[in-house]
């Protein structure tokens, strides 16, 4: 069984034991306040991990060359220029934001003159840009929801925990009219949804409760 199958098995088991054993007693060895502390540090440590933002857009850029450069045919863009999430309103809020510069390059494509816009990440850009995504704001704990568990299963002891997050250090751009239509996400977690309820799991660890390095935070 490798690695990620082993994680996947035992994960599943845990969501089933702490829905099993949930509000039963098991695993109360602290109180409930000393369990929302725990709790609270745990995820308050995970969020201020590294300097930079950590809510961001969707994945989106994948820039090849030095620098790195998206080029898409202008036929694609012209069609996609009706839709006002698709990737020709992104990549032009982008533009107008600043994070993205784009010429005009024409190539030949099955003996044929094609135009396609080439788009670079600016300095701003490469400010604001990690991991393929741009980031705009920082997340910092708000408030512990609930939990459920936390359960045993057999060496390891876990909760699932409901949290929710407030935005910090947002970017201007990221405020934009522009950026808020072509990216509902960003519009959802400042405006429609600021306390929208957030899950992640917690285990024990050597080094006392932790945030659980697979678990999805900030979708």
């Amino acid at each position: 069984m490798n690695r990620t199958v082993s994680f996947r098995f035992h994960l599943a088991a845990a969501v089933a034991a702490v829905a099993l054993l949930s509000g039963t007693g098991a695993a109360a060895a602290m109180t409930k306040q000393e369990y929302r502390q725990v709790f609270t540090e745990a995820i308050s440590k995970f969020l201020s991990t590294g300097k930079g933002n950590n809510i961001c857009l969707p994945v989106m850029f994948y820039g090849a060359g030095n620098p790195p450069a998206t080029e898409l045919n202008q036929r694609v863009l012209d069609a996609a220029a009706s839709s006002p999430t698709g990737q020709a309103a992104q990549f032009k809020a982008l533009e107008e934001a600043g994070l993205l510069a784009s010429t005009t390059v024409e190539r030949t494509v099955n003996n044929k003159p094609e135009t396609f816009r080439s788009y670079r990440r600016t300095d701003k850009g490469n400010e604001y840009f990690s991991e393929g995504r741009f980031c705009y704001a920082r997340a910092e704990l708000n408030t512990i929801v609930k939990w459920k568990g936390p359960a045993i299963l057999g060496e390891y002891e876990i909760a699932w925990v409901y949290y929710t997050v407030k935005a910090t250090r947002v970017a201007d751009w990221a405020k934009t009219p522009a950026v808020q239509a072509a990216f509902p996400s960003a519009k959802s977690t400042l405006y429609d949804e600021p306390d929208k309820v957030r899950q992640v799991f917690i285990d024990l660890t050597s080094e006392g409760w932790e945030v659980n390095e697979f678990s999805k935070v900030l979708q």
